[in-house]
């Protein structure tokens, strides 16, 4: 009993820490001239009226968002007297849309802010120091370099835990997320670089960080809350996961119990980093963004589309899967079916008296399932943004791709 209290006492201290820390580096970044870091902008940003475009015609796995990009750029060049307002508030323009707002602001138009306090926007100091040295164009290659060199890391990684055989699955699922338009828009890249930062620590220190396991995916949690717009949030979660239940030397149903666990921890960090923004936001605004951000919770959680028609439960599955199923992703996606299956068919064939043989599957399972409980869950978001939230899905390819490996193992023995 002692035990859990202390637990939950040091989780509890941990968000709060966070909270603050996290309040104070976004205070610093309203704090920093924003001069040069509107020159880096206003030449780069896109000039075409379409926030949506397909970076390959008619695929639209390859669609880049403007419009949260826009947000974001615009939320770290507000000017205003107030830093502890500013910090809080975290204004955007939306005349029109986002985009028109912030090319209008970067012209020296007076334009009515909106607030988007709701999320941390943790991004604002890192993006900020960044655009005050290099323009817009300039960040995304550093971005793109960042990504290529993170996922170089991990396969090395992989290899030097003896696990090279998990480095193709992990590719072909990384591969499916269309990293060659993630780095070119920025909310994109927020839960994509934290995924391969994370998943990277966990291999690089995986011995070092055994004992507390279960804080580094608090902490993971927190850093998603923190810096996330809630576009695919999930991949923290489960990437560094099936990863570390690949290093792992626990048991079946040790390693069933640490997934249940990591992700509550996970969630714990999520959620009630998200909370304390709030709470922080409405003291500071006296404003109750509580009652809005628990609004905003409900809509993204209804069963309704963008126009408010009720939809049916696995809609939103139906359309993550279409989009990320779209052009030679189909034929991929199949090769990989038939394979699962040959592999299946030929262990009932022969193991099929030995049932225990697959409880080794099981964690991967599970995670595979993450992304459909997701989609069920957060239904409206993942059905009306589907553009971006199909990248959930190379979770459960990743995961299926593992369990090709684990079988094909079990046929071998």
């Amino acid at each position: 009993m002692k035990n859990k209290l202390k637990i939950i006492l040091k989780t509890i201290l941990i968000l709060i820490i966070s909270s603050i820390i996290g309040f104070i580096l976004l205070f610093i970044s309203y704090n920093i001239p924003n001069n040069k870091v509107k020159n880096n902008i206003k030449d780069f940003i896109i000039k075409d009226s379409d926030m949506f475009p397909k970076e390959i015609t008619n695929i639209n796995n390859t669609i880049i968002d403007y419009y949260i990009e826009s947000i974001m750029l615009t939320e770290i060049i507000v000017d205003g007297e107030d830093k502890l307002d500013l910090a809080a508030s975290n204004y955007y323009f939306n005349e029109r849309n986002p985009l028109d707002g912030l090319t209008n602001y970067l012209n020296n138009r007076e334009l009515s802010k909106y607030n988007y306090s709701r999320y941390w926007h943790g991004y604002s100091l890192p993006l900020k120091i960044l655009l005050s040295i290099f323009n817009l164009s300039e960040v995304k290659i550093i971005n793109y370099y960042f990504q290529m060199l993170l996922i170089i890391l991990i396969c090395l990684e992989l290899k030097n835990k003896k696990l090279q055989k998990y480095i193709l699955p992990f590719l072909i699922s990384i591969f499916f997320m269309m990293p060659m338009v993630i780095y070119k828009c920025l909310p994109y890249s927020l839960t994509y670089n934290l995924t391969l930062i994370s998943s990277l620590f966990i291999i690089k220190y995986s011995n070092k960080i055994n004992k507390n396991i279960n804080y580094v995916f608090l902490l993971i949690g927190i850093l998603t809350s923190y810096n996330d717009l809630l576009t695919t949030p999930l991949l923290t979660l489960c990437y560094p996961l099936l990863i570390y239940l690949l290093i792992s030397k626990l048991s079946t149903k040790e390693k069933i119990k640490k997934v249940f666990i990591l992700s509550i921890f996970w969630a714990i960090g999520y959620l009630g980093m998200w909370f304390l923004k709030w709470i922080i936001s409405s003291i500071i605004l006296h404003k109750n963004i509580l009652s809005e951000a628990y609004d905003t919770i409900l809509f993204r959680m209804s069963k309704t589309d963008l126009k408010g028609n009720n939809t049916k439960l696995l809609d939103p599955l139906f359309s993550n899967i279409k989009i990320f199923s779209e052009g030679i992703n189909i034929i991929l996606l199949m090769l990989i079916f038939i394979l699962f299956l040959i592999v299946i068919i030929r262990l009932l064939l022969d193991k099929y008296n030995k049932l225990d043989s697959y409880e080794e599957i099981i964690p991967y399972v599970i995670v595979f399932c993450f992304p459909i409980i997701w989609y069920i869950v957060i239904s409206n978001h993942s059905l009306i943004h589907s553009k971006f939230t199909y990248r959930i899905l190379s979770i459960s390819l990743f995961s299926i791709c593992i369990m090709v490996i684990k079988f094909n193992q079990l046929l071998k023995k």
